[in-house]
């Protein structure tokens, strides 16, 4: 089993134990040669991570599936996503408009459509993922891959608490989630956290994330 299979499944787990009503949400996984079918008008080969992640299950229509906030798209609804993005280009930015091209939109806010992880394959075919926010103009990197997303989500999952007075799941450790966010994020999304203006960084996260580009590699060991 592949680390990212093992991932979806630790989260599916969690699930199954804290909110088995979700299990039915999750749409059976498609073949390969579907996914191929679907996709194929793209300029773009998906990464292996998409396959085996649409192989395992096809979405998670009317749930969260991501960290308690982002809705994972079906094969046909993250198309539908891709198509009204691509609509959506404005050509006077050469650069974004490649972008929007050349990735390919998976998980969805639940509150907020224009916000969604993609994966924008390099040069190397490798998943990189990238967070879009319409009305922010913000198409950072997260993720140097599918799997440390997932991994990432998989960890949250198992170390959150349900907190009453929100009613919902949450890490209320914040040294923890520094931690997690310093295991698998991009170094470069790390450091972009630090450096901008009124960044939403709490105190003890920076100082953490700082330790880690300063090279600090113990802490992904914690």
């Amino acid at each position: 089993m592949s680390e990212l299979t093992e991932g979806l499944e630790r989260i599916h787990t969690w699930f199954k134990k804290n909110m088995p009503e979700r299990i039915s949400s999750l749409a059976s996984g498609l073949s390969r040669e579907e996914i191929e079918q679907s996709t194929r008008f793209l300029p773009f080969k998906l990464p292996e991570e998409v396959y085996e992640l649409y192989q395992w299950r096809n979405g998670s229509s009317g749930y969260t599936f991501l960290f308690e906030n982002y809705e994972f798209m079906s094969l046909n609804a993250a198309i539908s996503n891709y198509r009204e993005q691509m609509g959506e280009i404005s050509y006077y930015e050469r650069e974004e408009a490649y972008w929007f091209e050349h990735s390919f939109p998976i998980f969805q806010l639940w509150c907020n459509g224009g916000v969604v992880y993609s994966v924008a394959p390099n040069s190397q075919r490798n998943s990189v993922i990238r967070i879009y926010d319409c009305e922010c103009n913000d198409y950072s990197l997260r993720y140097y891959n599918l799997t440390n997303l997932i991994l990432h989500s998989a960890d949250w999952y198992e170390a959150a608490y349900f907190v009453k007075q929100e009613n919902a799941w949450d890490i209320v450790n914040e040294e923890m989630k520094c931690l997690l966010d310093v295991k698998y994020m991009a170094r470069d999304y790390l450091s972009d956290s630090i450096a901008r203006k009124g960044a939403a960084v709490s105190r003890i996260c920076e100082e953490i994330y700082q330790r880690y580009i300063d090279g600090d590699i113990s802490l992904l060991d914690t």
